[in-house]
């Protein structure tokens, strides 16, 4: 898509408005910005339906995925709203040494400036709020581009924003093009960037923003194991992989796509796996009965079917799914793909997992140290020591015990280590990614 003729104006403009924004946003008090966050979550609960709606029309998520985000949504403003509250410094202990035995010293935690988050298709809502909440928190202006797909859902949110008393202009949405996103978060007056998308995206971004603070969710090749463990529950362990391979069909950044298993589990595990996953309905999104929707395009739904087909070319077998109409990708579960096979270290961004079989978990460990850097991953043990050392080796941002790789909390440390990510969400974590310390000191 070529260049808007005056882009560079909107930009300007927008960046004008920031400007103004930040003057009168960071002079607010820690109670009235708490206020305005509570009252967007409690307007975000009021209209749950319509963003409902709008998450499904635009989306791919289930109606019933959608309900599960729009709450989400309003918990991460509540959220923010205590943290606003919480956000405080802390004395500077010069007499620690002999030369500031005469000073007394505090910090605080200011924000740097403006900030640009970019979001993509598959959380429409509440990826949009974790930008817009921890900004308003701390007092600083942020532009917001969402995907082109979902601009609905971040509009509807905007205007909760507006009608909450947030000055106007404190929050903005940018409704551009890759190239034009990158203009943007290159002007100078741009403080930090906040992208979650893929990694070519993400590529292009941090090269705009060279010099700024970046944070970037970026995904990865999420991996579960299971250990040897018999007192584990098979069917749930098996029910819980199910829903991380295939929530949101499959489109999240933490979907589980590699599955280590025991070798002494490894027979019963999958066989209550492609149970489950049989189990799972496929088809229209606004039905309360669907479990799996589409993927957002045709184009994308052939690229996850032609991964599917170069694995089998290989030599990988299918266990379940491997098929599907349209952009609607049945639940597939693959088993013997080579170790050398792309599949495994390529996000599929699909309903798609692999299983392998490890002999003993030497070998468990072995299989997760050449994964790619991940955001999630998760390992099935009762064994503590397994557990630990699991933990210590795997190269993951959040490691998750007796759970799959798809769980995430508002409040929690999000994001991937390497190539998965830089930095962290979550509110706590992202504010003190969108402020700096700042320090007063007084000689007595």
């Amino acid at each position: 898509m070529p260049e808007r003729l005056g882009f560079q104006a909107i930009i300007a403009r927008m960046i004008a408005n920031a400007t103004d924004a930040n003057q009168e946003i960071s002079v607010c008090s820690r109670k009235t910005r708490s206020t305005w966050l509570a009252n967007i979550g409690q307007a975000v609960e009021q209209d749950a339906e319509q963003f409902v709606d709008l998450i499904v029309r635009f989306g791919s998520k289930t109606i019933r995925q959608a309900r599960a985000e729009v709450s989400r949504c309003a918990e991460t403003f509540h959220l923010a709203s205590m943290e606003a509250l919480a956000l405080a410094g802390k004395e500077c202990p010069f007499d620690q040494s002999p030369a500031g035995h005469d000073r007394f010293g505090m910090w605080v935690r200011k924000p740097i400036g403006i900030i640009v988050g970019i979001t993509p298709y598959n959380d429409p809502l509440n990826l949009v709020a974790h930008k817009i909440a921890p900004a308003l928190a701390v007092g600083a202006a942020v532009i917001v581009k969402p995907h082109p797909r979902t601009l609905a859902v971040a509009d509807l949110l905007l205007s909760k924003v507006v009608s909450a008393g947030v000055p106007g202009n404190s929050v903005q949405l940018a409704n551009c093009t890759a190239t034009e996103t990158t203009q943007l978060v290159a002007m100078p007056e741009v403080a930090v960037v906040s992208f979650t998308g893929g990694k070519a995206g993400g590529t292009d971004i941090a090269h705009a923003a060279a010099g700024k603070r970046i944070l970037m969710e970026l995904g990865g090749v999420n991996t579960t194991v299971v250990d040897r463990s018999l007192e584990l529950d098979v069917k749930l362990i098996a029910k819980q992989i199910a829903s991380g391979i295939a929530y949101a069909a499959g489109q999240n950044c933490i979907h589980t796509q590699r599955i280590i298993i025991h070798g002494h589990r490894y027979d019963a595990i999958v066989a209550a796996l492609v149970l489950e996953l049989e189990e799972l309905r496929v088809g229209d999104q606004t039905l309360e009965e669907t479990d799996v929707g589409p993927l957002t395009t045709i184009e994308h739904a052939k690229m996850v079917y032609s991964q599917i087909a170069s694995a089998l070319s290989c030599g990988a077998q299918i266990l379940h799914g491997g098929s599907g109409e349209g952009r609607y990708v049945q639940p597939t579960l693959l088993s013997s793909v080579p170790a050398n096979h792309p599949i495994l270290n390529t996000e599929i961004f699909g309903p798609v997992a692999i299983v392998e079989r490890a002999s003993d978990f030497d070998e468990i460990l072995e299989l997760s140290k050449r994964c790619v850097p991940m955001i999630n991953a998760s390992i099935y043990s009762v064994s503590l020591p397994n557990i630990i050392r699991f933990f210590e080796s795997v190269n993951a941002g959040t490691v998750i015990v007796n759970d799959s790789t798809d769980f995430r909390v508002d409040n929690m440390p999000f994001g991937g280590n390497g190539s998965a990510g830089v930095g962290r969400e979550g509110i706590r974590f992202a504010i003190e990614q969108y402020t700096e310390p700042k320090l007063l000191c007084i000689r007595r």
